[in-house]
């Protein structure tokens, strides 16, 4: 089965709008609160403008960096640390790690790391099920085991 662009985009998209949807409206109040929904596109808007992302390029995460933890322990309630988004993506085959300043909309950091591949995405999960499912050789070797049904083991 070929998985076209339309579908992989209307996936991708519904696979944000989930996550999303388990994600805050609002900025945080503690400094290790997750990225807010508008944290997020902020981060995702500023690859973008920076002109590091094409209408391929996918996300396998977009989550908050970090702050530097003498700064956590010196926080006090009311005043606010700077945040930063850390993304992962895969652009042109390549893993990408990002770091993206939400308060200046600015991508502080864009690092290529070799040898490295991003976590499967659903849509690709799925894909290869249904390629090994059809596969002769893989449904002759479950058979010879007693077992005719590759989706018990898929």
């Amino acid at each position: 089965m070929r998985v076209t662009a339309h579908g992989r985009r209307f996936r991708m998209a519904f696979l944000l709008t989930a996550a999303l949807a388990w994600t805050p409206l609002t900025a945080a109040d503690h400094p290790l609160d997750p990225l807010s929904q508008q944290e997020i596109f902020t981060a995702v808007d500023a690859l973008w403008k920076a002109g590091l992302l094409d209408k391929n390029s996918r996300f396998s995460v977009v989550r908050l960096a970090e702050p530097d933890k003498q700064a956590v322990l010196s926080w006090k309630p009311g005043t606010q640390l700077p945040r930063r988004a850390f993304a992962a993506v895969r652009h042109e085959r390549k893993l990408y790690e990002a770091v993206i300043d939400i308060g200046s909309k600015k991508v502080i950091s864009w690092e290529h790391k070799a040898g490295v591949q991003p976590a499967q995405f659903a849509d690709e999960w799925i894909l290869s099920q249904q390629i090994v499912r059809k596969d002769a050789t893989f449904l002759a070797a479950i058979e010879k085991r007693g077992i005719t049904d590759p989706k018990a083991l898929l």
